[in-house]
């Protein structure tokens, strides 16, 4: 049987392998998150193992962050986990890092207004809610602590770079600030 990282060196040496998943992000079904999932895992493995970002690849990551971007803004927690997730998976390259901050009022804005949201809505503590499953999940200010983990691993990745952690540090502050004040 063929396994996922055979399968996943197998796109890759493909002329084009982002393509076609790239083409099916703007479908109105459920291709988009699958097609993003997809590309996801692809650009990360791709990342990973070059030094040098292919002219595909450099064309399919901002379009990537653009979906992803999309879905963090939806009021939606499992949209907005699904992005968060996605961001933390492709943030282990330079490339990756530093074309997110080049795009950061349409990919970091999203992530501050998570943070906003849960030091806003809940400075008291926790809460604990009942899902549809019946399990207990621990939510602070609305935003499950599993997303809000998320959104910290990725600000935590993006430090990785030199200059975007001096401008993350100022970039963050002064929009947490903004909700206490």
């Amino acid at each position: 049987m063929l396994g996922v990282p055979a399968f996943t060196n197998s796109l890759l040496s493909l002329p084009k392998p982002f393509a076609h998943l790239l083409s099916l992000l703007s479908h109105t079904d459920e291709s988009p998150l699958l097609s993003a999932s997809v590309l996801t895992t692809l650009l990360a493995a791709y990342l990973k193992s070059s030094v040098k970002p292919s002219p595909d690849a450099c064309d399919t990551l901002p379009k990537l962050y653009h979906f992803l971007a999309g879905l963090a803004k939806s009021p939606d927690g499992h949209f907005q986990d699904i992005a968060i997730q996605s961001y933390v998976s492709l943030l282990r390259s330079t490339f990756a890092r530093t074309t997110f901050w080049d795009m950061k009022e349409e990919t970091v804005a999203p992530i501050v207004k998570i943070l906003e949201t849960a030091a806003a809505g809940n400075c008291g503590g926790s809460d604990r809610v009942t899902g549809v499953t019946g399990g207990t999940s621990i939510v602070q200010g609305g935003v499950g602590l599993q997303l809000l983990y998320h959104v910290l691993l990725v600000i935590w990745e993006l430090t990785f770079e030199e200059l975007v952690a001096e401008e993350i540090n100022l970039y963050v502050q002064y929009h947490i600030i903004l909700v206490y004040n």
